[in-house]
């Protein structure tokens, strides 16, 4: 049984969780209310049909902040201090999921840029023996980690724009999946393992890693599979809290 010190400890804990998460949606409250504000400003702006825009897929999976970003955008304007607010509550949000356990749970932190290590298993499964497979996956996995991690290592297309009188190079991060490398791990391992190694450069390409081979940490809906929202990551925390203090009021009454 706990006792009453423990009892006022885990109290006291729950209520610094719930005072950071009233705080963290009250700042989110007030850059919506700010988004807004901004909104309204710009439908009172007369402007000419050709110039009006219908909501795209882009601004519908941002939400309500990143399509009025959008517009605003169109418009040639900025919404002041709007990233960094958000950039700042999206960071404490990734700190506060990452000292949860992620068992089970829709939302979450994703690595992107991680490699995987399960679909470098089930290959070496199909091909080896148990033991030698679990052998060999581990030197596997550890030996694409590193290649992933070296920026040395360049498996990237150079794309040439222009016709035949003006041509100009164009670098950019478009993964060659035809790279020698990849197409050892392919012939030799498969379509799984290929692929893995592809979707972590790709991962990284999206989140302009590329240069220093870094991981980054990312606000996940991992039922939807898609980047979870500020809003419904502040909706959920609130959510645990709530769920946590009538648990441990519970507690104390027994």
């Amino acid at each position: 049984m706990a006792t009453k010190e423990q009892l006022e400890a885990e109290k006291k804990e729950v209520v610094a969780t719930k005072e950071q998460l009233e705080a963290a949606k009250e700042q989110l409250i007030q850059v919506v209310r700010h988004q807004d504000e901004q909104q309204r400003a710009l439908d009172s702006v007369e402007c000419q049909p050709s110039m009006r825009q219908t909501r795209s897929t882009a601004e519908r999976e941002m939400g309500v902040v990143g399509g009025n970003a959008l517009k605003a955008q169109h418009f040639g304007q900025q919404i002041p201090g709007h990233c960094d607010e958000l950039d700042v509550l999206r960071g404490v949000l990734i700190k506060e999921f990452m000292q949860l356990d992620s068992g089970g749970r829709i939302l979450g932190v994703k690595e992107m840029g991680r490699l995987k290590r399960k679909p470098l298993d089930e290959a070496c499964a199909a091909k080896l023996p148990p033991k030698e497979a679990k052998k060999t996956a581990s030197k596997l996995y550890t030996t694409w980690e590193n290649l992933l991690k070296n920026p040395s290592w360049k498996p990237f297309k150079t794309v040439v724009a222009g016709d035949d009188h003006h041509k100009s190079i164009l670098l950019n991060e478009d993964i060659d999946v035809d790279d020698d490398k990849l197409q050892e791990l392919k012939r030799t391992w498969g379509e799984g393992a290929h692929n893995t190694l592809v979707r972590a450069l790709v991962e990284m390409s999206e989140y302009k890693s590329l240069g220093n081979r870094t991981i980054t940490y990312e606000l996940w809906n991992f039922k939807a599979g898609r980047k979870a929202t500020t809003i419904e990551c502040v909706e959920y925390m609130s959510n645990q809290a709530k769920q946590l203090s009538a648990a441990r009021r519970r507690k104390t009454c027994r």
